[in-house]
């Protein structure tokens, strides 16, 4: 489910390009746009505990998964502005959902089981992210259309999906389930002011490394998924190696310099003239971020990463 969910937006990402040249939008106008993902998914983020109360665990993110099968394929077929951004709300909402629900499902089985692999299931993710964009450079290239690349990924996705059903209806009570609304204590508002600022440069290479590797580094085509790719490759490496890494390493200093060579990775973008080395930069972003997110969400790591909030 992990994977799902990156394949289909690594398979976005590399068209976005496409999109602003067949709706003739500009990047301010675009960026506009996409607010319509984080506006749609802080929809449906704080409602997803209910949703999983209401129809389980396993429901919520069966159902979600598909539909992400389906809504990844709406931003590319809308033929004006404001569809796009109905387009990309719609995307953000489910995307919401199936995001916490795999990652309260993921803390539930290693509360029940007694494993640690939330780093593993975030690196499914970013496994996923490679194989989404690496594809969709390679269909960009040979000019696929985006409809059609978009609806066989969604329907390979959903068709993989099918297979695990069984699977997923095993999945233990998550907490999510018997959550309810509680004001953020000092110490989670840090933690929630750090995983900004780490989805902030995120989502820079996210939404933007395809536009400015074509736009601005002049690529070619097949290397515009690039950078995503190679974020996404040592995101991959990083997290399947990250439940001991943070236990050797710290989470105090995995979150210091894991920022520090981010941010460096970002600068090196930025003042790349060569499609290499602009590549190259964001892939020093995903060593950077690899371990950062999850590091906020596997329980085990939450109490480490609590002190950091306290200074």
């Amino acid at each position: 489910m992990f994977a799902t969910l990156s394949v289909l937006f690594g398979s976005w990402v590399t068209r976005i390009p496409d999109v602003m040249d067949k709706l003739a939008l500009s990047e301010g106008e675009f960026g506009l746009a996409l607010l319509g993902i984080s506006v749609g998914s802080l929809v449906t983020m704080p409602l997803t505990p209910m949703v999983m109360k209401r129809f389980s665990a396993p429901k919520t993110v069966i159902v979600s998964s598909w539909l992400c099968c389906i809504v990844f394929i709406l931003p590319v077929i809308a033929p004006t502005y404001w569809l796009l951004v109905v387009a990309l709300v719609a995307v953000g909402m489910v995307n919401g959902i199936l995001d916490v629900a795999v990652n309260a499902a993921t803390a539930a089985v290693e509360r029940e089981q007694g494993l640690v692999i939330m780093s593993s299931c975030h690196g499914m993710f970013s496994l996923g992210g490679v194989v989404g964009a690496t594809l969709g450079s390679l269909l960009a290239g040979w000019r696929v259309p985006i409809f059609q690349h978009l609806l066989l990924v969604g329907f390979g996705m959903l068709i993989i999906n099918l297979f695990v059903f069984k699977t997923l209806n095993q999945l233990p009570k998550a907490d999510s389930e018997e959550a309810h609304f509680a004001i953020p204590t000092k110490a989670l508002l840090g933690l929630s002011l750090i995983g900004f600022c780490i989805m902030i440069g995120e989502g820079a290479v996210a939404d933007w490394s395809a536009i400015y590797l074509r736009d601005v580094i002049q690529s070619s085509a097949f290397l515009v998924g690039l950078g995503f790719a190679g974020f996404n490759l040592t995101m991959t490496i990083g997290r399947f190696m990250g439940d001991w890494v943070v236990v050797w390493i710290g989470s105090k200093n995995l979150v210091k310099w894991g920022s520090l060579v981010g941010g460096f990775g970002i600068l090196v973008s930025m003042f790349s003239t060569v499609p290499l080395f602009a590549i190259l930069g964001f892939t020093l972003v995903g060593v950077g971020f690899q371990l950062l997110f999850q590091l906020f969400l596997g329980r085990p790591l939450m109490f480490q990463a609590y002190h950091l909030a306290l200074g």
